[in-house]
């Protein structure tokens, strides 16, 4: 079974589809405040965010404007957006050869495509708008967007397994759960502290209800092909000199529906 296929065989199907799908979430007077889209509203981005500093030289995390100097309230600024899931790495970590070199900079990631969407391509130019939000603050500096959506007509998230001891104040850090790290390979790295900000979540959307419902998975649940929801948050991370490059942070994936693999079933 070759859902990707399935997927790109009939792409037309499926943009519909989604297009549909992100319309209804924008329309919605509840739900459009939530996507991500939101941001490419005229003016909004601007108006309705800020960026809070975790220290000098650390990286800049965007959050909702708050009064004054009020920054220990600022509430994260997290979104949404949906797409064809096209490319991950995920866990759960069962060998050595899933970490980089460097353990510490591992990762999870996924990537997720509109299939030519119009509606999806909005996503494309709220990302440009936060942006901005952080060359606006980086004072002196110049700011690099780490998202390259112009050419692809994707999206790509991700999240670090660990955060580093020199990142943010007040690590508290949290132990790996089984679905993520079954054999202890993430849990025996020495550099870095896993904490609540590297935590991602996986989730699917039963059907047949009135009321919407979510039931909680694991992520070896999730694969190639299924229509997703990304939940996502923004930061700015120093790369250099006066240089930071702008991150979508993978904050939860869940699955909407399962339309592609039903047809590869058939």
């Amino acid at each position: 079974m070759n859902l990707l296929s399935t997927l790109y065989s009939d792409s037309g199907k499926y943009k519909l589809h989604l297009h549909e799908l992100i319309h209804a979430l924008a329309e919605n007077e509840t739900k459009k405040y939530k996507q991500l889209s939101i941001m490419a509203e005229p003016d909004r981005a601007r108006v309705a965010t800020t960026v809070v500093f975790q220290g000098p030289k650390r990286r800049m995390d965007l959050v909702y404007h708050v009064s004054s100097d009020d920054t220990d309230t600022a509430e994260e600024v997290v979104l949404e957006c949906q797409g064809y899931l096209t490319r991950m790495q995920m866990p759960p970590i069962t060998s050595r050869n899933q970490l980089p070199t460097k353990p510490h900079l591992a990762q999870q990631s996924v990537t997720i495509a509109g299939m030519g969407c119009d509606s999806f391509a909005v996503f494309s130019k709220a990302i440009n708008a936060i942006t901005t939000v952080f060359e606006r603050h980086a004072t002196a500096a110049k700011t690099v967007t780490g998202l390259d959506v112009s050419s692809t007509g994707t999206l790509s998230f991700s999240n670090r397994y660990f955060t580093q001891h020199d990142e943010v104040d007040d690590l508290t850090p949290i132990p790996f759960s089984q679905q993520i790290d079954p054999l202890g390979f993430l849990a025996s790295v020495a550099e870095g502290i896993h904490t609540a900000d590297n935590n991602v979540q996986y989730f699917e959307k039963i059907d047949g209800s009135n009321k919407i419902l979510y039931r909680k998975i694991g992520p070896e649940d999730i694969y190639p092909g299924l229509l997703v929801q990304i939940q996502c948050s923004f930061s700015a991370v120093p790369i250099g000199l006066k240089r930071y490059r702008v991150i979508a942070k993978l904050r939860s994936i869940c699955i909407l529906d399962r339309i592609v693999e039903k047809v590869s079933w058939w």
